[in-house]
Parts: structure tokens; sequence; C-alpha cells
């Protein structure tokens, strides 16, 4: 069940036709390029393939998932820190299963981790970190398509915009999987274990346009396994 891992690096954008990451959208008047991208990538995964960089030469103004000057600013960071924060009162204990706890414990210190410094924490927040922390082992940082394009944008004065606002984001992030704790703290822990062979596959199927990879690795078992996220 490779889902929420994957849900957490990407936003795959798929159609019924794919020879490319990038597909266009013509009328008489105008064109509009649509591509997936992934939020996190490594060194040897760029160059990113050569249909990114004709779209972008041929754009006038780059609209991203989000606006990505407002996630950078410190206001946004402090909004996500507290968003992330259980209600007074409530522990993580409380939501999840003993023995969902248990095994989450068990993996947080073998990554050197104490659960104690968790226990405020959001399980959608707690997912996130841990496939955060595993994809750095594979030499994943911060600088993925997204963001890439966004420098570029800014160095070349392209207009930049953002389908959804940074207070949306925040509540997209803290809130996945309300109701539904325990299933997505141990669907994480279970994907982790094949993390970097999945994300090498999900990339390969993403450079080349392929939708059959890309909704068989993701849309489909999502749509089966984790219908509420």
């Amino acid at each position: 069940m490779k889902t929420l891992t994957l849900l957490f690096l990407s936003i795959l954008s798929l159609t019924l036709q794919a020879a490319s990451p990038v597909w266009r959208v013509e009328s008489d008047t105008s064109q509009l390029y649509l591509a997936g991208t992934v939020h996190i990538l490594r060194a040897h995964d760029y160059p990113l393939p050569p249909a990114f960089d004709r779209a972008y030469r041929d754009s006038e103004r780059l609209v991203f998932e989000v606006d990505i000057e407002q996630t950078g600013s410190s206001e946004f960071q402090q909004q996500l820190a507290a968003a992330s924060r259980l209600p007074a009162g409530v522990r993580l204990s409380d939501l999840l299963q003993p023995d969902t706890l248990g095994k989450l414990d068990a993996h947080l210190r073998a990554n050197g981790l104490q659960l104690q410094r968790f226990e405020g924490i959001k399980p959608a927040i707690i997912a996130t970190t841990l496939a955060f922390i595993e994809l750095q082992k594979i030499g994943a940082d911060s600088t993925g398509v997204d963001l890439h394009y966004y420098m570029k944008a800014r160095q070349d004065d392209k207009v930049v915009l953002g389908l959804e606002t940074a207070q949306q984001q925040i509540a997209f992030l803290t809130e996945m999987g309300e109701g539904n704790e325990d299933m997505m703290i141990l669907q994480t822990l279970d994907e982790l274990q094949t993390l970097e062979s999945d994300f090498d596959t999900l990339l390969h199927g993403w450079r080349r346009g392929d939708v059959g990879v890309l909704r068989d690795m993701f849309i489909t078992p999502m749509q089966r396994d984790f219908e509420p996220v």
C-alpha cells in the first residue's frame, strides 16, 4: 500500500494520454502548460526532463500549488508550528492504539528520537516528519521542482502565483487523516521500509510521463486503501 508517503512527496497530475511529464492545452490565442511536480529531489535527479525547461521558457507566468514566498516566511512557519500541535489536553496516546504507539516508539528509537518529543504533535505531521527523515537518508533535500522553478522565475522577473493560500496549505497538511490516525501511522511506517526503491520507481514513471505507473503506485491504492485522505 504505497500511498501516504508518496502523497507527502508529490502532487501528480494525471491525464488519459501522456508521452511527457508536461501537458499543453492550446486555444487560438494562448497556451497553458500543466505538469505534475515532485517537491523533494536528490542532486542526481537533475537535470529535469527537457519538457519542463521548454514549458518554462514559453510561459509568462508560473502558478504553483501554493505561494512559495508565503511558505518561506517566518509568519508561515509560526502558524504551521501552532497548527501542528494537538489541542490542549489531548495527547498522542489518546489518538493511537497501544500497539500503534509501540511501533511508532520503536521506529523513533531506531532513528535516535524519543516518543516524548512527539506527544503533543498531530499524527499527520509526525507521518510527514518520518518520511522526510528517510528521504534525507537517501540524499533528498528541499530543492524540488517547485522551488527550482520558483527561484528561476524570480531571477527572470516572471509573474509567480499560487493556487492555494498559505492558510489552506497548513490546513491540508495538519488535518490530513483526522479520524484515521492509526491507519495513517501504521501505513506510513510500513511504506518507509521500501521508500528508497518506491521513490526511484515513482520518479522514473514521472520523468517519462508514464500514467500507468503513477496510477498503479499512487491513485488506485489511495482510492482502495485510504479513501478518507
